[in-house]
């Protein structure tokens, strides 16, 4: 029950061993395409470095949530995001990407 519920909240359905593994499998598939990435400061919204600033600052999702009059879906939707552009694996990684970009102090 708790896996999914962090799964819900935005966690990594899998352990980082198990994603290094399936990465490993799949790294012909992953391989840079030549293009160049977008940068992370061109592609956050500015509801996106809001919500990673409030997690950063340690609210928890539903905080987040009832701060901002979001429903739970919609920050969790907007956290999915922010891992998807930062490439990230779980929260405290995105917030630390973003904090090397310089997204959110």
């Amino acid at each position: 029950m708790r896996a999914v519920l962090d799964v819900a909240e935005g966690d990594a359905p899998v352990s980082p061993q198990v994603a290094r593994h399936l990465l490993s499998r799949f790294a012909e598939d992953l391989a840079p395409s030549g293009k160049q990435p977008e940068t992370p400061s061109k592609r956050l919204t500015a509801r996106e470095a809001e919500i990673l600033t409030l997690v950063s600052q340690g609210h928890s999702g539903p905080e987040v949530a009832s701060r901002l009059g979001l429903s739970l879906h919609t920050v969790n939707t907007h956290l999915r995001r922010c891992h998807q552009k930062l490439d990230a694996r779980n929260r405290l990684q995105a917030v630390n990407l973003a904090r090397d970009s310089g997204l959110i102090d």
